[in-house]
């Protein structure tokens, strides 16, 4: 069995994981909101809640881009 080592390869690639899986989320509650007719339409009292999940997979997708450079940072001064 292989032991785990942390490299700048396993942070960039944690980094594009965290800057991948947000992007789905927030494309489809800026696609529903988008598509709501109106306030007087059934789901209009949750955009409260849509935004709050918008703005932590923004967050997440924030942490995989800083991720991601510091991987890239770290890689380009091991070599």
């Amino acid at each position: 069995m292989a032991r785990f080592k942390f490299s700048a390869r396993t942070t960039m690639i944690l980094g594009s994981a965290l800057m991948i899986a947000p992007v789905g989320i927030l494309l489809a509650v800026f696609m529903s909101a988008g598509q709501l007719p109106s306030d007087t339409y059934d789901m209009s009292g949750h955009f409260g809640r849509y935004q709050a999940q918008a703005e932590i997979g923004a967050g997440i997708l924030t942490a995989g881009v800083l991720m991601r450079l510091f991987g890239l940072l770290w890689s380009a001064r091991n070599d």
